[in-house]
C-alpha cells in the first residue's frame, strides 16, 4: 500500500489541490461531516442519517460495542446519547481531499445512564477521537474510527491505571482529567508546502523509519519545535518524542506499519495505519500530522489500543461483553 502512494506522488505533484474542500453538489465534503457531528451526535436528529449516509454504509471500529452498518450506527448513537444525555462533540480539524475527510474531535458528557454494562456514575468524561470518512455521491459510505475508549473506561473507574512496574506504558496510568483531552495546538509556523509533498514526508517517516527500524530516519523529518498529542501524557515535545521513538523502534525487529489510507489538505496529512505487533496482534490508528518548512511540526495520534490490551489479558473487556 505504501508503495502505491509513493508511486502516485510524483505523478500528482502537478495536480496538487489549493486546499479547498471538494464540492459534492450544493455542499462540501466537510459540510456533510459537520452535519453528521452537529445534527446527529449533538442534536440527536436521527432522521438526518438517511440523507447523510449511503445505503450500504460501513462502519469500521475494532473497539468493543462497535457496529458495522447504518442501522447499528443509529442504535449506537441513541445508546451514547442515553448514557451521556449532555454529550457534545467538538470539531477541531476537518481535512478534506477528493472523497475523503479526516476529522479530529473531542466528545464530552456526563455518565447518567448505563453504558456497556457500567451503571451510571455521574462522572464527567472527555474522549479524544480521530475519524476518517469516505463519501460517495455526497453521502458518507464508510467511516474508520479511532477513539480513546481505554481512556473512557479509566475515567468511568472501570479500568484501573496500572503501575509502571506491572505494565511499562504510560497511557495505562493516566489519572489527571487533562490527560484525556487534546492539548493546546502548536504556534509553530512556516512554509506549509503542498499536500503531495507532505504526503511524501508522512510515508517516508513510516517506510524509512518504522518499517526499517531506523529511529534516526524517523526523526530526520521532525522539527525541533515539534509538539505531540497522543495517549502518552509525558510525550509532548521533540526531546520526549525522540526518547519515545528510540524506545519503540527496534532495529533488530522493526514494527511493520501499513498505511491503508492517506489524505492531505494544506499543511495537514491524515493517515490510517495498521501496525503488525507480532503474534497475530495488530494495532489500528489514525494520525493527523502538520508540516512546515519540510518538517513535521505537530502530530495528533489516536490508537484503538484497548482491543490489543484486552487480547493480551492486561485489561478486561467491558461488562456487557464479558464471556462473549
Amino acid at each position: 500500500m505504501v508503495a502505491r502512494f509513493l508511486g502516485l506522488i510524483s505523478a500528482m505533484l502537478l495536480l496538487a489541490g489549493t486546499g479547498s474542500a471538494p464540492q459534492v453538489g450544493a455542499q462540501t465534503t466537510k459540510e456533510v461531516v459537520r452535519r453528521v457531528v452537529e445534527g446527529i451526535w449533538n442534536q440527536g436528529r436521527m432522521e438526518l442519517a438517511e440523507e447523510l449516509f449511503a445505503p450500504g454504509f460501513v462502519n469500521h471500529d475494532p473497539n468493543p460495542g462497535a457496529v458495522d452498518d447504518l442501522d447499528g450506527f443509529k442504535e449506537w448513537v441513541v445508546r451514547w446519547r442515553s448514557a451521556f444525555p449532555d454529550i457534545h462533540v467538538e470539531i477541531h480539524d476537518l481535512v478534506a481531499e477528493e472523497d475523503g475527510v479526516g476529522a479530529r474531535l473531542t466528545a464530552t458528557g456526563t455518565h447518567r445512564g448505563e453504558f456497556l454494562g457500567i451503571p451510571a456514575t455521574g462522572i464527567p468524561v472527555t474522549m479524544k477521537i480521530i475519524n476518517l470518512y469516505r463519501l460517495v455521491d455526497g453521502r458518507v459510505a464508510e467511516v474508520y474510527r479511532s477513539c480513546d475508549l481505554l481512556g473512557l473506561g479509566q475515567q468511568l473507574e472501570y479500568l484501573e491505571p496500572l503501575p509502571e512496574e506491572v505494565f511499562p506504558f504510560s497511557f495505562v496510568r493516566r489519572e489527571n482529567p487533562v490527560e484525556f483531552a487534546w492539548g493546546s495546538s502548536s504556534g509553530s509556523m512556516g512554509d506549509p508546502g503542498d499536500p503531495e509533498s507532505n504526503k511524501a514526508l508522512c510515508v517516508r517517516e513510516v517506510e524509512e523509519g518504522w518499517n526499517r527500524g531506523d529511529a534516526a530516519a524517523a526523526l530526520a523529518i521532525v522539527a525541533p519545535t515539534f509538539v505531540f498529542h497522543s495517549v502518552y501524557p509525558e510525550v509532548t515535545d521533540f526531546d520526549s518524542y525522540r526518547q519515545w521513538i528510540e524506545g519503540h523502534i527496534d532495529p533488530e525487529n522493526p514494527t511493520q506499519i501499513a498505511i491503508d489510507d492517506l489524505i492531505a489538505e494544506g499543511d495537514k496529512v491524515v493517515d490510517l495505519s495498521v501496525a503488525d505487533l507480532g503474534g497475530g496482534l495488530v494495532e489500528e490508528g489514525i494520525r493527523i500530522s502538520r508540516y512546515a518548512d519540510g518538517k513535521m511540526v505537530e502530530m495528533w495520534r489516536n490508537l484503538n489500543v484497548l482491543p490489543v490490551l484486552v487480547e493480551l489479558g492486561v485489561f478486561p473487556t467491558f461488562p456487557e461483553f464479558e464471556g462473549g
